[in-house]
């Protein structure tokens, strides 16, 4: 116990203050006696004395006083792993208090508060705050607080996608990013892990990237890839040639794709699915739209004879 008005230790159990030292003669100083004594709460900023008794012959004799010196504080220490994911337990998060048995009496047990144990590893946690309470043989405790952190959700997002260019065709993109957990990222549409978000070369459909961190924290963004429906190029309507003149005819028209389109006979492209003044024949006809999709129709002007 403490003594704080005379700024002596004194100790109840007999086994815990003899100190034995050797026989002395008066012209002969004996070594300093050290030993490793722990005293829970002792102010570092004051003299403090070990109060002995000298036992002799079963007998309890003078009463000495020893002035403590190097008094060194036993520090707890304590390492603890942080959680991987936000809100999700991984096996080997957890907390290990280390180096604190040579400042206890043991056996030592540890509680965080699901029932004391052996060993001062904790797993399974959950982020938070937690207070591990450490007692041994002679019911002396010391509390340790601990908190267990996990990093922010890991997000991802769309920034950009691009719809097919044509009907069918697999030349859709789209670029993906994340944010969050821990970097570095991989994204995988479903061909394999990547680096980056951006995928081209997509057709038309419904994707989702799945995305890792670096601790393998799942999130996944869902991707649309559009397209536009077929380009058909039609006859309208034909207008024969006579006499064997260029006088003929035709006019054609184009749904589907994207719009502005062009027509073109081998001419050259015109905005207008009319064409004149053409001899009789065959004419094959190109439709183009905006993205450069096209479709052909095969026209037939015929030559009709005036009859005498």
């Amino acid at each position: 116990e403490h003594d704080n008005e005379n700024n002596q230790l004194i100790f109840n159990k007999l086994n815990e203050t003899i100190i034995h030292l050797q026989k002395r003669c008066s012209d002969i100083d004996l070594p300093i006696y050290s030993s490793k004594i722990l005293i829970d709460e002792l102010s570092l900023f004051h003299e403090w004395y070990l109060k002995g008794l000298d036992f002799k012959q079963n007998k309890l004799e003078e009463i000495y006083s020893f002035l403590l010196t190097n008094i060194e504080k036993q520090n707890k220490k304590f390492v603890h792993r942080d959680f991987h994911c936000r809100n999700l337990l991984i096996q080997d998060d957890q907390i290990c208090l280390i180096d604190f048995q040579d400042a206890l009496i043991g056996p030592i047990t540890y509680d965080i508060g699901s029932g004391a144990q052996a060993t001062g590893s904790f797993t399974g946690l959950a982020a938070g705050g937690y207070t591990v309470t450490i007692t041994d043989a002679n019911g002396c405790t010391d509390d340790v607080p601990v908190t267990i952190a996990e990093p922010t959700p890991v997000v991802g997002a769309l920034d950009a996608a691009t719809d097919a260019d044509c009907n069918a065709a697999a030349t859709g993109a789209a670029t993906v990013s994340a944010s969050g957990g821990t970097s570095p990222y991989s994204f995988d549409i479903g061909s394999g892990p990547q680096a980056t978000g951006d995928f081209t070369g997509l057709a038309a459909g419904s994707y989702t990237v799945n995305i890792l961190d670096a601790n393998n924290c799942p999130t996944s963004v869902p991707v649309v890839i559009a397209e536009p429906d077929v380009l058909v190029i039609g006859q309208d309507a034909v207008t024969d040639a006579t006499c064997g003149d260029a006088n003929g005819a035709f006019t054609v028209s184009a749904t589907g794709g994207t719009t502005p389109y062009t027509f073109d006979i081998g001419s050259g492209p015109q905005a207008s699915g009319t064409f004149s003044t053409l001899p009789a024949g065959s004419y094959n006809v190109t439709v183009t739209d905006a993205n450069n999709c096209t479709d052909d129709i095969v026209v037939t002007i015929d030559d009709l004879f005036e009859v005498i």
